[in-house]
């Protein structure tokens, strides 16, 4: 994926021509351009090279509704995350990106949003298909709608979660043909059985089931992979057992090194 934490970016990626939007598997939206040639979505790994993102912004940023142990902790302490620092460490970001010949789109700010720093959670792709995730926070929901215009500039199929499933894309960790998928807290059973039907045997979907004790909201805080066979792994964060990733060199880590972020990254 990139440096740093990844929920700060959604992937996307390379090449032309039609866009389409489907909800429950009935077409919503068509756009069409032969203007121009237009890059489409393409991801088959978190660590392959990356050409197009979805950068998050912290234009609009206020503390809003607490939905996760860090916020609970440190937001209307003096920890709480100063706005202005947020929108330089995005600039910082943005700049490295460009610098590196990849192709930087952010979401629409707005301040009924107070929060869109990690567009990750919001929509993801599998192979050539965009999907808009349905969050389980009602104050994460309406975070699609400020990235509708950039998926326009994209080649491939777009797909809208139904609204009775719950998928968030901080759940989803892609590796060629299979598709490790957090159960949890923010992602429901019925996602495993919904990504199945969707790709018909073309992925392979493997459902992570995480802790509750510990709070564990999304795989990619716990499990993620680099390079074509090393993983790294929170063991406490998961149910199953480890043989599931016998195809890994695995690196474990301690529940601090969790907590400053160690898995997510790209």
């Amino acid at each position: 994926m990139v440096f740093g934490y990844k929920s700060n970016i959604a992937l996307i990626t390379n090449e032309k021509q039609a866009q389409f939007i489907f909800y429950e598997n009935k077409l919503i939206i068509e756009s069409m351009t032969n203007q121009k040639v237009l890059p489409k979505f393409n991801v088959f790994s978190e660590f392959h090279k990356l050409t197009d993102i979805i950068l998050g912004t912290a234009e609009d940023f206020s503390e809003g509704e607490k939905i996760n142990m860090a916020m609970k902790k440190y937001y209307g302490t003096k920890e709480t995350p100063d706005k202005n620092k947020l929108i330089n460490e995005y600039k910082e970001i943005e700049k490295i990106l460009i610098k590196n010949k990849v192709s930087v789109y952010k979401p629409t700010p707005s301040q009924k949003i107070p929060q869109q720093l990690a567009p990750r959670d919001i929509g993801f792709v599998i192979g050539n298909t965009f999907f808009l995730s349905s969050m389980k926070k009602i104050s994460r929901r309406k975070e699609t709608n400020c990235i509708m215009s950039i998926l326009k500039k994209f080649k491939g199929k777009v797909v809208k979660v139904p609204d009775n499933i719950y998928l968030e894309g901080g759940n989803v960790v892609v590796d060629n043909k299979k598709v490790f998928l957090g159960i949890g807290l923010r992602t429901s059973k019925l996602a495993i059985k919904y990504l199945a039907k969707i790709f018909n045997g073309t992925f392979e979907i493997i459902p992570i089931y995480l802790s509750e004790k510990e709070e564990i909201i999304h795989l990619d805080t716990v499990f993620n992979i680099f390079g074509e066979n090393h993983a790294i792994i929170y063991p406490d964060g998961i149910k199953n057992s480890l043989k599931i990733f016998s195809k890994y060199e695995i690196i474990s880590i301690t529940k601090e090194e969790k907590d400053l972020g160690a898995c997510n990254i790209g």
